[in-house]
């Protein structure tokens, strides 16, 4: 039997992928994954009911369904879903986000679609970055943070 000897006094805000709060307003959908997706990342319904990273301006600005990977505390790799898994998408509520920047309360939310090594498909930022992201409609900075801890609210 362990026993706890600490307590943190400040703790870190939300992990990428991790619900904000269980408000009634929370829509989530299961979608399987095209594609490894990491938890937090940007996900659109593909037209066979997948679910899938963008690379596309379009799977940001017109996807009828779209949301947020949420974290999944039994996968294995702790970092996301892999092809073909079962993955919970946030389309409607309040949820923390893989970020690229920080992002700050009244931004206008933009996904990126275009990624060359490092960047991330599906990560959100705060500008175009030339033409590799676009904004995301119905999205906006709920709680503001730095990089990786920022909580976005989706109501397509």
């Amino acid at each position: 039997m362990s026993v706890q000897t600490s307590v943190t006094a400040a703790p870190v805000a939300g992990a990428p992928g991790e619900l904000y709060d269980t408000s009634d307003n929370n829509e989530i959908i299961s979608l399987r994954a095209i594609s490894d997706t990491p938890f937090g990342a940007y996900v659109s319904e593909t037209a066979e009911g997948d679910g899938d990273l963008p690379d596309a301006e379009g799977e940001v600005t017109s996807a009828t369904r779209r949301g947020i990977a949420l974290k999944d505390p039994n996968k294995a790799s702790g970092d996301g879903y892999k092809a073909g898994d079962m993955m919970s998408v946030l389309f409607r509520g309040r949820a923390w986000c893989l970020n690229e920047e920080a992002l700050a309360f009244g931004d206008t939310v933009y996904v990126r679609h275009v990624a060359t090594a490092p960047e991330q498909l599906g990560a959100f930022r705060t500008d175009v970055d030339g033409t590799d992201a676009a904004a995301l409609p119905g999205a906006s900075v709920f709680r503001a943070g730095g990089v990786n801890a920022a909580a976005l609210e989706l109501n397509p």
